[in-house]
């Protein structure tokens, strides 16, 4: 390559001719022939290149959106399928069937009573079949007794909780019991019909087990399938089957079927960390021709970022079972609400999962490397911290992450997998033990290729240097700069945009941080070298201009700018590789991507007279930016929806422009050094370009109802599969609380009702009230204000903490992510059957039992529950009084109280106390009176010289089931009828009872 330099610019790119200093002349040529990207060392970037990437990159997320898409089956409808074929219409009609029965909440007639029925029926159906083809299989209807589990921060105690179980076995096989377990629930959330969360996956089930039962599968392995009936009660009933079921033992590994979203294809996001994931994966890789799976939705889910939980953990934790989760994730705003319908499901998803299950359990079942597979390892110790106080002496307040109990099996990385799929056409499986050795290979090859190519000459490393600093100060700037665009507009502007329309997502935060790189390279850096003698002094010593010339060498800059990005890269990928993240991969691709990338260059364009450069980023990149913008879309679309159920401790916005530098962060790494090279013109043009792009759209989302975070036109119709349900999530209870006198007594010291309104996200209440200043939300078709009045002048209620609990009856233990909400006054509702709590006895506990200087007692109740879902609520005024133990959850040492947040202006901040939350579940409760009560002890103390105590106790029931006469409110329905048109409703009745016992 000639390396003379034939005209000179300025810093800007500007075009005066000059001649080049005979004194840097060669060793300029020496580094030119090594480093250069460009023909031409001294020419600047046209605009006419940015705007051919622009359009590439538009180009690119045109094609990503269709590689995300589709579902396709290899069945050809033209032809009538064979019987032991997936028949995707048999999987249909069990859809239709059930989700048709409503939401099947734990107890509810739809749940407990209808679709067992349904299930039942056609699981004999199965068996006949089996049995007319000489196969061995087996139906089985499991009540579980009692019994109680902890799970998260709270304790989860069932009894007559339901399974549903089926098992395929070979019949010349008579003395194997090695079974592998696929798992499915049939009830749904509150509200919700439960199409794909998950009873399409059962109904895949159903039709997989007729296929099997003809007798073309042939089985080494027996199969069990399990519709569990209590999952969304807090996993339940998988506790239950592993636990208590008699074919548990025989489990060697299992499949969990999961839905968060309406459809699509089946993601994997978690595999356990033994051998055996190598054959669950493997068996998935080659089963699944439309593969779905990313290490890094793994690493996310069980860094507890989402809010949700699977029966993974269950048979994972209590079962010490290895195996895969896998959930539908497209569409989430359809999970947990009255969308979630069948029709939802298209027929091309519905058979193509069919088929893939279908070839990937025949796999299973007939692999003889099951066998050997061994359970996991439990961990020795309780999974408690082992410093700090005592926890039952912590107030909920001070209750974080750090204090959960930690996973009851031992995770080694070294059987831990990288997998991950490229477009859905490849998946990659690789275990974590070689892929480290690749990084490190990677790691030391570009180390190896700096010292090479930069040699023993000084300015090479002072080129670097300064690359290195610009790059750590591009990209930290760039992440402030994000992360308080984020900020401005959670408190400024229209929150959550991006929820109703996910473009909104480029117009407000990509372009405007590709704004600022694109500032940053073209203008900041420019303008210090104009104004600074020493930059401009270390720039000439590295060879990047000529001093009093100030002109630019841009085949040095470039690829001081790439090998420091390179170096970068490396850093990062050698830094999560020590901390044993597979989710490296992401940055390890980019890496080896981009310098292989260079190394082929040199082959292939090194006589072109063309702009290498341009050459390079046109050949690789497209590929390298398709694959991460389908990853980025990939990872922002399950997100976005979550976000609707986030809670109000995370500012959504913020969040969302952090993911957003995290996904463009890697490509403004290589685009970095191209800017800087770019000229005066080019660089002016592109900044006015995205600056005018970005105030068009800021305008155009805050100033219209295309900024509006909900959809609120839907025609009516929530089966039509062509309207997002992108509402608002809320709960509306209508709750009666009752503080009676002491235990046992009759005696009332109040009573008194409201209807509760909970938000799920960052917006709160604000888009409930008629009067929103918004003209495209206040004036509707009807003519009539959408939204309740009564919140026009409300003010928040906050968690009372004197109370346990808050005092609000809420039907899961979530309150730690919200800061408040809202009461409207009514008059109770009475919802019957009541709760009855009762001191069954108190008995003093012998002084040598205990700590020097207090006094303590074991009481025992008896709690007859009103409706299926009683939740208990303990409060103690720590560290005087403690919980020192109790009867449940006989797996952990000590209870631990569940957190709760400080309010704004808390009046209560003294006395937060501990408080423990104990979800009580009766699923027979609603269908089968009179219920046995429940029957627990607490053993509590507090100090001896303490004149008087006392702790609280509160019973809450949650009455759910429209269908039963449980839940009658006049003033609820005129609540929820007067709510506007982008609600998602979860509503119901709720009771508290108080009850303060005293200690002396």
């Amino acid at each position: 390559m000639d390396a003379r330099r034939r005209s000179s610019t300025s810093p800007g790119g500007g075009g005066a001719n000059a001649t080049t200093d005979p004194d840097n002349q060669s060793s300029a040529s020496i580094d030119l022939k090594s480093h250069s990207s460009y023909d031409e060392g001294d020419t600047p970037i046209p605009l006419s290149f940015w705007l051919k990437s622009i359009s590439l990159f538009f180009l690119l997320t045109l094609m990503s959106s269709s590689v995300y898409r589709p579902c396709l089956s290899s069945t050809d409808r033209n032809v009538t399928p064979a019987p032991h074929q997936f028949i995707g219409a048999n999987a249909r009609r069990h859809l239709q069937k059930v989700t048709f029965l409503g939401s099947r909440t734990s107890g509810s007639l739809a749940n407990e009573v209808l679709a067992p029925e349904y299930l039942l029926s056609e699981l004999y159906d199965i068996a006949r079949l089996g049995k007319s083809n000489g196969a061995d299989i087996f139906v089985d209807e499991q009540l579980s007794s009692a019994a109680s589990f902890r799970t998260g921060y709270a304790v989860q105690s069932y009894k007559n909780v339901k399974n549903l179980l089926i098992r395929f076995h070979n019949s010349s096989l008579s003395n194997h019991t090695t079974a592998f377990l696929v798992n499915c629930h049939y009830d749904s959330f509150l509200g919700s019909p439960g199409a794909t969360d998950t009873f399409v996956n059962c109904a895949i089930l159903l039709e997989a087990g007729r296929a099997i039962a003809t007798g073309k599968v042939q089985l080494v392995n027996d199969l069990i399938f399990l519709f569990n009936g209590a999952e969304e009660s807090g996993l339940l009933t998988s506790h239950a089957f592993v636990t208590q079921h008699r074919w548990s033992n025989d489990v060697k590994s299992f499949l969990n079927l999961e839905g968060t979203g309406a459809g699509g294809r089946l993601f994997v996001f978690q595999s356990s960390s033994d051998e055996s994931s190598q054959l669950l994966l493997g068996t998935y890789e080659s089963c699944f021709h439309y593969p779905y799976a990313d290490v890094f939705g793994e690493e996310i889910f069980q860094s507890g970022l989402i809010p949700s939980d699977t029966d993974f953990r269950i048979f994972r934790d209590f079962g010490f079972v290895p195996g895969l989760d896998m959930a539908y994730v497209r569409d989430g705003y359809a999970y947990h609400t009255p969308f979630d319908t069948e029709a939802r499901i298209s027929e091309e998803c519905l058979q193509q999962n069919g088929e893939e299950i279908l070839r990937f359990l025949s796999a299973v079942g007939g692999d003889k490397r099951l066998e050997s597979v061994s359970k996991l390892k439990s961990v020795n110790d309780t999974g408690l911290p082992s410093s700090g106080p005592p926890l039952n002496e912590l107030s909920s307040t001070k209750i974080s992450r750090s204090q959960l109990p930690k996973p009851k099996v031992q995770t080694s990385a070294h059987h831990r997998h990288v997998y991950f799929d490229i477009l859905g056409i490849k998946l990659f499986v690789v275990s974590w033990t070689r892929w480290k050795l690749f990084n490190w290979f990677i790691s030391l090859l570009v180390c190896c290729r700096l010292c090479f190519i930069r040699g023993s000459l000084p300015s090479r490393w002072v080129g670097l240097g300064i690359s290195l600093v610009l790059h750590c100060l591009s990209q930290a700037l760039g992440l402030i700069f994000s992360l308080l665009l984020g900020f401005v507009v959670h408190s400024f502007g229209f929150r959550m945009s991006w929820y109703s329309n996910q473009y909104n997502v480029v117009g407000l935060y990509i372009l405007p941080l590709l704004c600022w790189f694109i500032c940053y390279s073209t203008w900041f850096f420019h303008t210090l070298h104009r104004h600074n003698g020493l930059l401009r002094k270390i720039c000439a010593y590295a060879k990047w201009s000529v001093t009093g010339d100030r002109r630019w060498n841009y085949a040095l800059i470039e690829a001081d700018f790439f090998d420091a990005a390179t170096l970068l890269l490396t850093v990062l990928v050698s830094v999560l590789t020590v901390l044993d993240r597979p989710a490296v991969f992401l940055f390890t691709l980019w890496l080896t991507s981009t310098v292989l990338g260079r190394f082929t260059y040199k082959f292939i364009f090194s006589g072109s007279t063309f702009s290498s450069l341009s050459n390079f980023l046109l050949t690789l990149m497209p590929t390298l930016t398709l694959w991460h913008v389908y990853f980025s879309r990939t990872i922002l679309e399950f997100f976005i929806p979550v976000f609707g159920r986030s809670g109000h401790l995370v500012r959504q916005d913020v969040l969302m422009s952090g993911f957003v530098f995290f996904c463009v962060a890697p490509v403004a790494l290589f685009i970095l050094g191209p800017l800087h090279c770019s000229s005066t013109n080019c660089g002016k043009t592109l900044r006015l370009l995205f600056l005018n792009a970005c105030v068009t759209y800021a305008v155009l989302v805050h100033s219209s109802s295309y900024g509006f975070p909900y959809t609120f036109t839907t025609g009516g119709n929530i089966n039509d599969s062509s309207v997002s349900p992108r509402f608002q999530r809320l709960s509306v209870f209508h709750i009666d609380r009752t503080f009676h006198g002491s235990l046992g007594s009759k005696e009332l010291e109040g009573q008194e009702s409201f209807i509760t309104i909970l938000a799920w996200d960052g917006n709160g209440i604000q888009y409930l009230k008629p009067q929103t200043g918004l003209k495209f939300l206040d004036d509707n078709e009807n003519g009539k204000p959408n939204g309740l009045r009564e919140l026009l002048e409300a003010t928040p209620a906050y968690c009372n903490f004197s109370l346990p609990y808050c005092g609000i009856p809420f039907f899961r233990p979530l309150f730690h992510f919200f800061t408040d909400f809202y009461h409207i006054p009514a008059k109770q509702h009475g919802s019957k059957p009541v709760a009855q709590l009762d001191v069954i006895s108190r008995i003093p506990l012998a002084s040598s039992q205990l700590q020097s200087g207090r006094v303590a007692w074991n009481f025992t109740f008896s709690l007859r529950p009103g409706p299926p879902q009683t939740p208990l609520a303990l409060r103690f005024d720590v560290p005087h009084v403690r919980l020192l133990n109790w009867s449940f959850a006989v797996d952990t040492s000590v209870p631990v109280p569940v957190p709760l947040t400080k309010s704004p202006s808390d009046p209560h901040v003294e006395s937060v106390g501990a408080h423990y939350f104990l979800d009580f579940i009766d699923a027979r409760a609603s269908i089968s009176l009179p219920v046995e009560p429940w029957v627990f002890w607490l053993v509590i103390d507090r100090p001896s010289d303490m004149e008087s105590s006392h702790f609280d106790i509160a019973v809450m029931g949650t009455y759910l089931d429209t269908k039963l006469p449980s839940c009658v409110s006049a003033q609820l329905d005129d609540v929820v009828s007067r709510l506007p048109p982008w609600i998602s409703l979860s509503s119901g009745c709720a009771s508290y009872d108080h009850y303060r016992v005293g200690l002396s």
